[in-house]
């Protein structure tokens, strides 16, 4: 009867919960370590659904782990294919993450179910036992891996970026312009910051996507500018929630002019959610752009230490 019911009702469950999980998780379209631990659910996920499937077909070993791989390849194929219907691209890597992670789990239960029949000495079936764990073990490293990652820079607030990580740039993107990271040794403080060569556009700049999402104890932004190259520029601050990543304003608030010195800017949280049009949610942050506004083409600017107080 527990085993009938684990057919009709918890299996599907789990299949359905396992390809949601890697498509349907909101809140993880933000920093690129963001999509990298949706890309390490597909792994975590297919491999799942591989487990379901073997777990719950009658057929000898080999047979079973044929189905599970192929039954999870078309889900996974299916999955893609529909998402389209949700404003998302068909993403064959997001297919080779669905295979990685069906066909490591499967590796690792045949290998376990093999050394069940070994005639061996218990210590060989042990160490047999053992290498099948450890392969299993490998669906999970990459979730482990950025989830660690995205952790790190959570624990650095108030600091938002400062650009000293080696995953620095898995948190900002171009807007408009070109960015480069140059290190720079001050005595005992040494690090590096962004450098960004300006475009013509009327923005260009940077966008950030802050690992801290809840701004609500901080009551003002701060962050460190300079114009190495070019004139003076007037520099606009926009932050958007979840729902508004992408969205800009024209709107005076938020505004700052650098200059030729390296400057220590402090801009209040209250005047860029006052911005025109914004009802931006102060506990859920996703995106900070900073951009200049004169169109200085070829001018660079260097940008560092963003963080809350």
């Amino acid at each position: 009867m527990n085993h009938r019911i684990s057919r009709v009702i918890i299996a599907p469950l789990l299949l359905v919960a396992a390809v949601a999980a890697t498509h349907l998780i909101p809140g993880l379209d933000g920093s690129r370590v963001e999509s990298e631990i949706r890309n390490a659910l597909h792994v975590v996920g297919f491999a799942v659904v591989a487990a379901v499937v073997y777990e719950l077909i009658p057929f000898g070993r080999f047979a079973k782990a044929t189905i599970a791989f192929l039954v999870a390849i078309a889900a996974g194929f299916a999955s893609e294919y529909l998402q389209r219907y949700a404003g998302h691209n068909f993403d064959l890597a997001d297919l080779y993450r669905d295979a990685a992670g069906a066909g490591i789990y499967l590796f690792a239960r045949l290998l376990w179910s093999w050394s069940s029949d070994m005639k061996v000495a218990f210590g060989l079936r042990a160490v047999v036992r053992g290498a099948a764990l450890l392969i299993g073990l490998l669906v999970f490293s990459p979730l482990v891996y950025w989830t660690g990652v995205f952790a790190a820079a959570r624990v650095q607030s108030p600091v938002i970026l400062d650009f000293n990580s080696q995953h620095a740039r898995y948190y900002y993107h171009t807007i408009n312009s070109e960015i480069s990271l140059v290190e720079y040794d001050s005595g005992s403080d040494g690090g590096r910051y962004a450098n960004i060569l300006l475009s013509g556009w009327y923005r260009s700049g940077i966008a950030v996507h802050p690992a801290k999402f809840d701004w609500s104890a901080s009551s003002t932004l701060v962050f460190e500018a300079e114009v190495s190259r070019g004139p003076p520029t007037k520099v606009t601050v926009h932050i958007n929630d979840y729902d508004s990543i992408g969205h800009f304003v024209d709107a005076e608030s938020g505004t700052v002019t650098v200059g030729n010195t390296a400057g220590l800017f402090r801009i209040p949280i209250g005047e860029l959610l006052t911005q025109t049009g914004r009802g931006d949610d102060i506990a859920d942050i996703r995106q900070l752009l900073i951009l200049a506004r004169d169109r200085n083409q070829g001018s660079r600017m260097r940008i560092d230490n963003i963080r809350l107080e």
